[in-house]
């Protein structure tokens, strides 16, 4: 304990981290699961359910850090910057939020459409648009997070075996 800290009565309370928590959780499913009873079920039958808002509380707070992580990257910092400049100029905004839903609907239609000359078309007004470079650093920095945002969808998904893939098939993260 350092000198000038009060002492705390709350265990996850290690220097900000919540490693003893997890260390809780992990050594409670343990034993359950070396008596042969399902970890998640009986630990929280025996638990108080206090601990499932500490829990709970935990992972808001590992969400809000990654929140804090993805805003102190540079390509958010650089998208934020370009979108703050675009908005100055509402009719290249106004052009961009169009490209963005007709490209929306495009991956999202249930019609029959011929996709692929739908997607020149888009891909043609892209290119128009894209010579501006605030434009195209907007876009470019749009699309960045998007796919961070995916890749930690896709991870989280992995990493809890949700087993997503069973039904989805392959998806390459680019």
């Amino acid at each position: 304990m350092e000198e000038n800290q009060e002492k705390s009565n709350d265990f996850t309370y290690y220097y900000g981290s919540i490693n003893v928590l997890l260390v809780y959780f992990h050594k409670a499913f343990a034993k359950y699961e070396n008596a042969g009873i399902h970890a998640l079920g009986s630990f929280l039958v025996r638990i108080n359910f206090s601990w499932i808002g500490v829990f709970m509380d935990c992972l808001n707070e590992c969400i809000l850090n990654l929140i804090d992580a993805i805003k102190a990257h540079e390509d958010y910092i650089k998208y934020i910057r370009c979108k703050k400049e675009l908005e100055k100029y509402p009719e290249i905004m106004l052009q961009i939020n169009e490209f963005r839903l007709k490209n929306y609907q495009l991956q999202n239609s249930d019609e029959e459409k011929d996709f692929f000359v739908e997607n020149d078309v888009l891909t043609d007004e892209l290119e128009k648009m894209s010579k501006n470079p605030l434009v195209s650093d907007f876009l470019d920095g749009e699309l960045s997070i998007c796919k961070m945002v995916q890749r930690v969808n896709y991870e989280m998904a992995n990493g809890i075996e949700l087993d997503i893939m069973d039904f989805l098939g392959e998806i390459t993260l680019v």
